[in-house]
């Protein structure tokens, strides 16, 4: 770790340090806190360590311990803020227990991604089994895929420009469509930005088509009008394509802070309160119900809410409709808050570790590190080693960095539902632009 770096991870752990153990509360457990501190701090070291990946899913998964579990649980108990109603309210011995549990997680996670990842950082070739076809692909197709898929937005929400362009009315949009083609066109939205992305590693070089590509990603993907974790999905390939220090040092990770502690609180206010500024350092935020994954995912362990694969297997099999499936499986969400007889909102988040307890106990959480570690590992070292290579799986692996920090929040049903969407997408436009390619042979 170089020697910039070492004094700015020591300024972040010193600055959270007064915020984390000054007793500016209602509640004031020194263990909690304790617990707390440790999974900031461990989270920290590996955001800022790996000098080696600038950016990865490694990254991504311990900016989501620092922000989710370490920083926002430790904030809303010393404020005493609880969610899902008064049965969801969890006592001190709750949070030790909590800590106790997730720091667990990170450590045999961070060992496990390091242990697979090792001999994998050295160089070693990896058969590539994405390889593009080696010609280049039709400028005029990319760019008529990509108008249609926007014509074809603009024609199901009857150009009703608030619709597409705001979420104000997101709640009436989905009371006036049918839910699920409501999600298969919001996955669409994603054709322009596939389009780009092939175009600037394959396409013709042309700057007034890359232009208007931008402008029908903007367009369909108004950042105002999708749901936050969609402004992410879209935008951030985009930042990693076109701002080349992201590949090296740290700028990935600043970046990735300043936008999560001022971008998605602005998208936030000035959807619902129009507010043009937003407080950057406003701790409040974490105390609100966007950071509830991990009173969630505790409740989910301490009432040993197990369902024995039923959840996974709804989760497996979202693309079957409800009414094919007649018993299909409610999400994790809604069978906590049957659980703790909570009649309010209850399309909350359930965090992924807890997606593996509900599913198979203690085991399943086990079972969940193990898959996110080996998959972490392998496809960092698979972009990282291929990166310069002409491959499609640099677009896939720009797909899923994203999705990534928010399948760990949760609940897991939709966000692996959008990701499989966007990787069915690209492999359907590769398929398409090759095939056209090869008959012009």
């Amino acid at each position: 770790m170089p020697n910039k770096t070492k004094i700015v991870v020591a300024f972040i752990l010193l600055l959270l340090g007064f915020i984390v153990f000054a007793n500016n509360g209602v509640r004031y457990n020194i263990y909690v806190l304790l617990l707390s501190y440790a999974i900031i701090t461990l989270s920290t070291f590996q955001v800022f360590s790996n000098k080696g990946l600038p950016f990865s899913l490694h990254k991504i998964t311990n900016l989501f311990f620092f922000f989710f579990i370490g920083l926002a649980p430790v904030l809303q108990f010393k404020k005493d803020v609880f969610f899902m109603g008064v049965n969801g309210r969890l006592s001190d011995k709750d949070f030790i227990f909590g800590n106790i549990i997730f720091l667990s997680i990170l450590v045999v996670y961070t060992f496990f991604y390091h242990f697979f990842i090792k001999g994998k950082d050295k160089g070693l070739p990896i058969k590539n089994k994405f390889k593009f076809y080696s010609g280049d692909y039709s400028n005029k197709l990319i760019f008529s895929i990509s108008l249609l898929s926007v014509i074809a937005l603009f024609l199901f929400f009857d150009f009703n420009f608030e619709a597409i362009f705001s979420r104000k009315n997101f709640k009436i949009q989905s009371d006036q469509h049918n839910k699920s083609i409501l999600s298969i066109i919001n996955v669409f939205r994603c054709v322009p930005l596939l389009m780009l992305l092939f175009y600037k590693f394959k396409g013709k070089k042309n700057l007034a088509l890359e232009l208007t590509l931008l402008a029908l990603i903007i367009i369909s993907n108004f950042p105002i009008g999708i749901p936050r974790y969609k402004v992410a999905v879209t935008f951030l390939p985009l930042c990693l394509v076109y701002f080349k220090p992201f590949f090296k040092k740290e700028y990935f990770t600043y970046f990735f802070i300043a936008g999560f502690m001022v971008v998605f609180p602005y998208l936030h206010h000035f959807r619902y309160n129009s507010k043009i500024l937003v407080n950057p350092l406003d701790m409040n935020m974490f105390t609100g119900l966007h950071f509830d994954s991990y009173q969630n995912s505790l409740n989910i362990i301490t009432n040993n809410i197990i369902t024995y694969g039923e959840q996974l297997k709804g989760v497996v099999l979202f693309f079957i409709p409800k009414q094919i499936w007649l018993n299909k499986p409610i999400g994790s969400s809604y069978v906590l808050a049957n659980t703790l007889d909570y009649d309010g909102f209850s399309n909350v988040a359930i965090g992924f570790f807890a997606e593996g307890f509900i599913n198979f106990g203690f085991l399943g959480i086990l079972l969940f590190v193990l898959i996110l570690a080996k998959l972490n590992a392998y496809l960092d070292a698979r972009f990282w080693m291929s990166v310069k290579s002409k491959s499609y799986f640099t677009i896939l692996y720009l797909i899923v960095l994203p999705f990534e920090f928010f399948i760990l929040r949760g609940s897991l049903k939709a966000p692996f539902a959008n990701l499989c969407g966007y990787l069915f997408f690209t492999v359907i436009v590769y398929l398409l632009l090759r095939k056209v390619a090869l008959t012009k042979i």
